[in-house]
């Protein structure tokens, strides 16, 4: 795995809460597939890049809105897809 992104897994398993776990593994797959990241985290959890957009944009302490938020199940696959690299 490229060390930028396995560092951001390494946050990943560090991480206090959901929202947190998601954008790190937002930013190891932005790592590994730039524009395409959420194209391949879509494949892998079964959601459409409009969700996983929103709900990345929901990590953010400033947000305001409408909070989306990804089951940990989604989470998981995702998190296993950068294991198995």
């Amino acid at each position: 795995m490229n060390p930028k992104a396995e560092q951001f897994y390494r946050r990943y398993l560090q991480a206090q809460t959901e929202s947190q776990r998601l954008l790190c593994l937002y930013n190891a797959f932005f790592v590994l597939y730039g524009k395409d990241a959420f194209s391949k985290m879509a494949s892998l959890s079964g959601f459409s890049t409009d969700i996983l957009h929103k709900a990345v944009e929901t990590c953010q302490e400033d947000f305001e809105g409408e909070r989306t938020v990804l089951p940990n199940t989604a989470i998981v696959r995702i998190k296993e897809f950068l294991e198995s690299l």
